[in-house]
This record gives C-alpha cells, structure tokens and sequence, in this order.
C-alpha cells in the first residue's frame, strides 16, 4: 500500500535539487570522487582511478578518527571532505542530509549493497539519500516507499522518483539475480 505525502513529488525534488546546489556552493571545486562521470563516463584510466582510491581512503581515515574523538558521522564527514577534498557517494551522501537536515527535510541516507548468493561477500553498492514522505519508510522495502519519495544522489548528479532511481540503479550496476541480490539498509546515523 502506497502512503501519502503532504509534501509532493514536485516539492521533494524540488528540496533535492535545492540540497545538491547547497552542497556544491559549500564545495565549489568539487571532490576527487569516484562520481558517475569519472566512473562511468570519462576516466577509465587506472592512475586517475588509484588517485581518487587513495583520497577517499584518506577521507575515511580522518572520519574514523573524529569519530574515535567524540565527532558524529555527519560532522566527522563534513571536517575530512572539507581537509581532502575527496567525497564518494557515501559521503556525498551525508553531505546532501547535512543540508536537507538543515532545511528541516525529513530524509535518510540509504545503501543498496549487491551480494553474492553463494558467498555472500559483498561485491558492490552505492549509497544514496531519500527524501521522506510524512509516513517512514522502511528502507529495506524501496517497492513499498511512497510515490512522494525521492532520491537525491549527487554520486550521479540524480534527482529522481524513488521508484525510478531505484530502476536506474539496477540499470546502472546491473546486478546478476543469477549470481547475485540486492539488499537496501538504513545507513547508521
């Protein structure tokens, strides 16, 4: 069953778009990233890619650390992006709740994590935000979110209905239901 928003659609991409712009005024160069294009689309070269690998490592040794010294996530995100300049979706992520948060929008920030069915090693994924509808949803069910909900993704420059960026996802990385499954988790906040 469907639930209702009393924030549209419309408003909800809307904050999505108006998030992502926040994040990139407060990041104006941008971040060494992983991000849709470098990943996809332009640098396939290993250099570039082993480059942007050892900045998000960076990233994450300085969040581990602030948070080892009292700092939440989100603000222990915010510090490392702001020092490395490195952010891939997971951090881009946090970063567009940081503001959607602070525009007071309900949101979560959700991982899609692709596992293989014999081992059950994890073999990829991609973190996201999404913004809430008046009723929670549960993010293990993304068929069962409301047709108000919206995921903001900045990793790929997307700002799109829930149901259809989940389409996108699968799409995109091409799980192999052979061979593998999909799981959707809430991200520890």
């Amino acid at each position: 069953m469907m639930s209702v928003s009393f924030c549209g659609l419309k408003e909800n991409i809307q904050y999505g778009h108006e998030a992502i712009a926040r994040v990139k005024k407060d990041y104006p160069n941008g971040f060494k990233s992983n991000t849709y294009y470098d990943t996809f689309v332009e640098k396939q070269d290993p250099d570039v890619r082993h480059e942007y690998t050892q900045a998000i490592y960076r990233t994450r040794d300085i969040i581990d650390e602030k948070i080892r010294h009292g700092k939440s996530e989100r603000e222990a995100t915010e510090i490392a992006v702001s020092k490395t300049g490195a952010a891939n979706c997971g951090e881009q992520a946090f970063l567009v709740s940081n503001r959607l948060n602070e525009m007071g929008i309900k949101n979560k920030v959700i991982n899609m994590v692709i596992s293989s069915n014999t081992t059950r090693m994890v073999q990829g994924g991609h973190t996201f935000c999404v913004i809430d509808t008046d009723n929670p949803i549960d993010p293990r069910e993304p068929r069962s979110w409301s047709s108000d909900a919206v995921v903001v993704d900045m990793w790929a420059n997307k700002v799109m209905k829930a149901q259809d960026a989940i389409n996108y996802f699968y799409s995109l990385f091409k799980p192999d239901s052979t061979k593998q499954f999909v799981q959707f988790t809430r991200v520890f906040e």
